[in-house]
């Protein structure tokens, strides 16, 4: 597992925040019931708390468990940080 970087810190972050705002314009703006709303808001809180978590301990294998522990839809929206950690060795696949 490598060390994480500022630069990889700012690119993981970046990448979180677009990802939210993706997830907004794509599922929060659209929905049609106040129960589809409900529904993605708390997708949104969970992902932006996971990502003030990552901000504040600097730890990518939390990050990632936090993503994967989420439903598909929201999952995916989130792929291109899994990759990143991945691709970069910054998360701990040793127990695996």
């Amino acid at each position: 597992m490598r060390k994480l970087t500022v630069l990889h810190k700012h690119f993981i972050v970046k990448t979180m925040r677009d990802c939210i705002v993706q997830y907004t314009n794509a599922y929060l703006a659209q929905a049609v019931s106040e129960d589809e709303a409900s529904m993605y808001a708390e997708d949104i809180a969970y992902n932006c708390t996971a990502l003030q978590n990552f901000i504040a301990n600097n730890c990518c294998d939390t990050l990632q468990e936090a993503i994967m522990e989420q439903d598909t839809a929201p999952r995916e929206e989130f792929v291109a940080v899994l990759r990143y950690v991945a691709e970069h060795k910054l998360v701990d696949f040793s127990y695996v």
